[in-house]
């Protein structure tokens, strides 16, 4: 679009000379280097720019600061009175599409090169218009705005990112089947979403939080944050309740989370995500204790006793106990009597 938009300028501008009172310009040359920018344009979108070098686009900008210097000094168009105006606006246009693309610093080490060619144009075009010292001070206006896009693309990345960590981790969860691997899961994907330096979970057993191993200011903390069921910060700490369908089944304590509204947006993400699919797991084990467990007097059932003596090792023991003559306890006082005995 640059390359696009500069050379469909200098194509319009080469025929507006005359009527605006410029003089002195080769308008053949403007008129090649115009369709030289247009051409640009088509070659730029051909090349296979992900699979070069992350700093390979860099060279589009320099090539785009070489076609502008050209039409400075190789169409004399810089020793025109409109010089002083358009060249700024071109540079603001270079050193901002570096910002868009660009890591940040990429526009700091192009301004050397800037620099260079600005020197180069102003003692080489006869009669130029332009100062050096306007353009210097173009270029570092255009180096502190690309800096600027490029902080605020940088977060916009960051934030997209965490998104597809989010995702991920929400889609590696439902693939879970244990309660324990979910919450290992969900504590280091919140790690990695909220950037913090560590984190600690806690399964709520009862729906309040154990005061056992935490100082008073963080049990203050998880408590406000599990009974709201929102995200609750104290300085660079952040406790995000996991909530599933019947109430809040963990909290999570972030450590130094930076304080942003985009981390509070994606804490409530996480706090919905990861809970739904936690409260799950602890249901799926409480029903799979169920089939493990006679629901009349709580010993181990069956398929229990199998898994324990499939896991006998050499040295363990084993107790047998068995009750006789159980049979006329029934015919005597009934099943329910029976149960009775049996609990």
């Amino acid at each position: 679009m640059l390359f696009v938009g500069a050379g469909l300028v200098a194509l319009l501008n080469s025929f507006a000379l005359r009527g605006l009172g410029v003089s002195g310009v080769d308008v053949g040359r403007m008129r090649l280097l115009a369709v030289l920018s247009l051409a640009s344009a088509g070659v730029a979108l051909l090349v296979p720019w992900p699979r070069l070098a992350a700093r390979a686009p860099l060279s589009l900008a320099i090539w785009g600061l070489v076609l502008l210097l050209a039409s400075g000094e190789w169409t004399r168009y810089a020793a025109t009175g409109q010089a002083p105006s358009a060249y700024p606006v071109f540079f603001i246009l270079i050193f901002g599409w570096l910002g868009l693309v660009q890591p940040r610093g990429t526009s700091i080490l192009f301004s050397p090169i800037a620099f260079a060619g600005c020197g180069w144009l102003t003692l080489t075009t006869p009669g130029v218009t332009v100062s050096f010292a306007g353009l210097v001070v173009a270029i570092i206006s255009s180096v502190l705005i690309a800096e600027t896009i490029a902080w605020a693309m940088a977060r916009s990345r960051r934030h997209a990112r965490d998104l597809r960590i989010l995702v991920s981790a929400s889609s590696q969860l439902r693939e879970v089947l244990s309660l324990a691997e979910g919450a290992e899961l969900a504590a280091a994907s919140t790690r990695a979403v909220l950037h913090a330096d560590r984190v600690e979970l806690m399964l709520l057993e009862t729906g309040l939080v154990a005061s056992a191993g935490l100082d008073p200011e963080l049990f203050e903390l998880a408590t406000c944050a599990a009974v709201s069921g929102e995200p609750r910060r104290a300085r660079d700490r952040l406790a995000v309740p996991l909530v599933g369908p019947t109430g809040v089944i963990a909290i999570v304590i972030a450590f130094g989370v930076e304080r942003e509204a985009v981390t509070d947006q994606l804490a409530q993400l996480l706090s919905s995500e990861f809970g739904g699919r936690l409260e799950q797991l602890r249901l799926l084990e409480a029903l799979g204790e169920q089939t493990l467990r006679d629901a009349l007097t709580g010993v181990g059932s069956r398929r229990h006793a199998d898994a324990l003596v499939s896991g006998l090792q050499p040295g363990d023991s084993l107790l047998l106990i068995d009750v006789d003559h159980f049979k006329p306890v029934n015919d005597t006082v009934g099943h329910l009597g029976g149960d009775r005995v049996l609990e």
